[in-house]
């Protein structure tokens, strides 16, 4: 690094002196702007000289020893991302596989149970709903004749009971035990219990790829091909100036600044180059057993199979189910008595909402107008124009 003057001289070599009033007294400043300058220019050229001896010394040669390895970091991850994303996409469409088994609308064979079991869902909903609500109406802050009443007179509605209701009770059971157990089932074919071995060729595949990741960050290549393609530009602007001396040196200073931490960072690699190259050197050897599309397609399709025979399996016995239970029983469903109990339990909890609604609505307002008085406003006086 060179030196920088120890001093500026300021006077005018050739008429450093002038009198006045017969005093000797040196002439400054006469020159001031101009070795300013030239000051500047130097300490700018000594500046970029260190910035270079950086930059080319230890920065480059790094560069070019070591870009085939960061190239081979980024191959590994994308040939690891690319087989990842197909794990991905496999497991995605066998999940959504999954959850259409409990779908009537996605699986036809649930269709013909629906109209006992939404209207018995239905019902189950409205008791939740209304043992939810009569717990709040119980508590002292409702407590009044008007509400005790209004539990009573709801009691009678959603505890009567209805025949026509209670032939649904065994069919529904048996369709959430179906579902409970094509669900149990289902969900136990995985890769973890189906196939192992791709298994851990995927978790394998996981860790590479963030491996991958992590060492290729460490080596700094973007940054360095941004730092050199800058110190380019720089020594341009040092050269044939087109910005002020001083935005030139600041940015020579965030150059230094950068090049300073990337190379530590040179520093941290080269301690572990050694391992990065193993590990490159080891996957590349062994990237033909890589699992190919077709192995992941053959696994996932043998999943869904088998979630296939699981579900039908199922559905086979909630069929002879039903057919035993009601169809050689001959029971018969009248849904409009069904239809009609369900509208008054309806139309008997929004009735409590409403109450509570009502209420709530009071309270607030004998509050609002408590406060009103307390800051001396009477809302019952009418203001005239």
């Amino acid at each position: 690094m060179k030196l920088l003057p120890l001093s500026i001289q300021f006077t005018n070599p050739k008429n450093n002196k002038t009198k006045v009033n017969n005093t000797t007294v040196p002439v400054r400043l006469n020159y001031l702007k101009k070795d300013t300058v030239s000051f500047s220019r130097n300490f700018l050229q000594d500046a970029y000289e260190n910035l270079s001896e950086t930059v080319n010394s230890k920065i480059v040669p790094y560069y070019h020893d070591n870009k085939q390895i960061f190239q081979s970091l980024i191959d590994i991850n994308n040939k690891t991302t690319a087989v990842i994303e197909t794990f991905t996409k496999a497991e995605l469409e066998l999940m959504n596989k999954r959850y259409s088994y409990s779908d009537p609308a996605q699986n036809k064979s649930l269709k013909p149970f629906q109209p006992f079991v939404e209207r018995y869902s239905a019902h189950e909903d409205s008791i939740k709903d209304y043992n939810k609500v009569k717990k709040i109406l119980s508590g002292d802050f409702y407590d009044s004749p008007r509400v005790r009443e209004a539990l009573e007179q709801a009691d009678k509605v959603m505890k009567k009971s209805n025949p026509e209701l209670e032939k649904l009770t065994p069919l529904y059971r048996k369709y959430v035990e179906s579902m409970i157990n094509i669900d149990l089932h289902n969900d136990q074919e995985t890769l973890l219990l189906g196939n192992k071995p791709l298994l851990d060729k995927f978790n394998k595949l996981k860790s590479d790829s963030l491996k991958s990741v992590a060492y290729a960050y460490s080596m700094q290549m973007p940054e360095i091909i941004k730092l050199m393609k800058s110190t380019k530009d720089v020594e341009k602007e040092v050269n044939k100036p087109t910005q002020s001396v001083m935005k030139t040196l600041k940015t020579i200073e965030h150059l230094q600044h950068s090049a300073d931490s990337i190379v530590k960072g040179i520093n941290n690699f080269e301690s572990n180059k050694q391992r990065i190259t193993a590990f490159a050197d080891e996957f590349n050897k062994n990237s033909n057993n890589l699992p190919s599309e077709r192995d992941i397609k053959i696994a996932y399709a043998g999943l869904a199979e088998n979630c296939d025979k699981n579900t039908q399996h199922y559905i086979a016995k909630l069929n002879d189910f039903y057919k035993k239970v009601y169809l050689d029983e001959g029971v018969k469903v009248d849904f409009s008595s069904i239809d009609e109990t369900l509208s008054q339990e309806k139309e008997t909890v929004e009735k409590l909402y409403d109450l509570k609604k009502s209420i709530d609505q009071d309270y607030i307002n004998k509050n609002n107008e408590k406060v009103l008085r307390e800051i001396g406003y009477d809302s019952t006086d009418v203001v005239e124009d």
